[in-house]
């Protein structure tokens, strides 16, 4: 398993949520063993196991997937004959389950119990940028134009693959302009990252701020993205804009805004 961890080391954007599912979940269950011992009967144990954990389907699903795709490269690379996973299928998902977000009154809850100044400043620019997590964690002061409030995202730092910039909401642009005040008209490092945070701390303290403002602590560091994309829909912005703004590459995948503004839609069918 560690060479194919290190071929997606080279190959993969995503690979950090990769190694960590690896190293967290599936090396426990099946790092000890060889690979012609992984089966479907074994790994349909292993996602009941998960499930009963409190784990959603869509969680287990990418971790399978994960293992599946690892079984592939071992057939490429002549370690497998075939791959003893290629019939497992996903399981299914509920679309309702899958996300959600907050209010305005909410996140404004939320970013009063965040009692760190920098991690507070981390929320407020999620919920205002729409980044992910790691997308955010790994900006540079590079990819900020504070002139045209534009904010650019490098193809090896994102999910997509895709260099693109997108304009900035003031509250975020603000955030920006706050820290980089940090250097008193000396100039920021180009190369340094604009939130220097630890992923690991970051997440205690977004748990520990729920709980602070009575929200359950299922809510995710995710959420907020759904969050900025939902309040988006609710003011009616078409979703070819939002799929723009949250850089999906297909408009499916934004879709499942759509029924936040009923009203847009009644806007179309007035036109027939």
């Amino acid at each position: 398993m560690g060479k194919i961890l290190a071929w997606c080391r080279i190959h993969n954007r995503d690979v950090e949520h990769k190694v960590q599912r690896w190293k967290k979940h599936l090396e426990p269950a099946f790092g000890k063993r060889r690979l012609s011992e992984i089966t479907i009967p074994l790994v349909e144990t292993y996602r009941q196991k998960r499930l009963s954990e409190g784990a959603r389907p869509s969680t287990v699903n990418r971790e399978t997937s994960l293992l599946r795709h690892m079984l592939t490269m071992a057939v490429r690379w002549g370690l497998l004959l075939q791959n003893p996973l290629a019939g497992l299928g996903n399981l299914p998902e509920k679309n309702d389950d899958r996300w959600t977000y907050l209010t305005e009154e909410e996140a404004e809850r939320l970013l009063k119990n965040v009692e760190n100044p920098d991690y507070r400043q981390f929320v407020e620019f999620l919920l205002y940028s729409g980044r992910r997590l790691g997308e955010a964690l790994e900006l540079r002061w590079r990819d900020v134009d504070f002139d045209r409030g534009v904010l650019f995202l490098r193809g090896s730092r994102n999910k997509s693959g895709r260099t693109f910039g997108f304009p900035l909401h003031p509250r975020a642009l603000r955030v920006l302009r706050e820290r980089a005040s940090r250097w008193n008209g000396s100039g920021v490092p180009q190369e340094e990252r604009v939130f220097p945070l630890s992923k690991k701390w970051f997440q205690t303290a977004f748990k520990k701020a729920l709980k602070k403002a009575g929200f359950p602590t299922t809510i995710r560091i995710h959420d907020l993205r759904h969050t900025f994309a939902s309040w988006l829909a609710m003011r009616g912005v078409p979703l070819q804009q939002i799929q723009a703004l949250l850089g999906h590459r297909q408009i499916s995948t934004t879709l499942k805004y759509a029924h936040l503004n009923p009203e847009t839609l009644r806007g179309v069918l007035e036109k027939i």
